[in-house]
């Protein structure tokens, strides 16, 4: 996403931001005041850091990841999920020719991981994410 676009877009949100606040002013201004700040500053903030992370070309970025079996580091998958999504990346379900990444963890399923091997899709195991994770 080039600046300008992401600047186009700011503005546009800020514009739909102050549409909002007009449409809350009957109700508490001070609280319609902040809580469309508030969006204004989320928005901006995620447009600014998608742009940031193309920038660093981050290996998730706009890649199809599917996460499958135990972590031992991650009591939930969903951490996982939620970090390689900021990461620009998007979450599968199955394994299919468009799977850019398979995390892999403990007990993962034999089908996936014959289908991970069929289709030649990159592999990081748990040791490998917690590195990517934490640096």
């Amino acid at each position: 996403m080039e600046e300008k676009e992401i600047r186009e877009k700011i503005l546009y949100h800020e514009n739909e931001i102050k549409k909002l606040k007009e449409l809350l002013k009957p109700f508490n201004s001070a609280n319609a005041e902040k809580f469309a700040d508030f969006q204004s500053r989320k928005i901006e903030k995620e447009l600014l850091s998608k742009k940031e992370i193309e920038d660093n070309g981050n290996i998730f970025w706009n890649k199809n990841v599917v996460i499958t079996g135990k972590f031992d580091n991650f009591q939930d998958r969903n951490i996982i999920a939620k970090y390689l999504q900021e990461n620009g990346a998007k979450i599968q379900s199955s394994i299919n020719s468009k799977t850019d990444f398979a995390i892999i963890g403990k007990d993962a399923g034999p089908s996936k991981l014959k289908k991970v091997e069929e289709l030649n899709i990159n592999i990081i195991n748990e040791n490998d994410f917690l590195n990517i994770y934490n640096s």
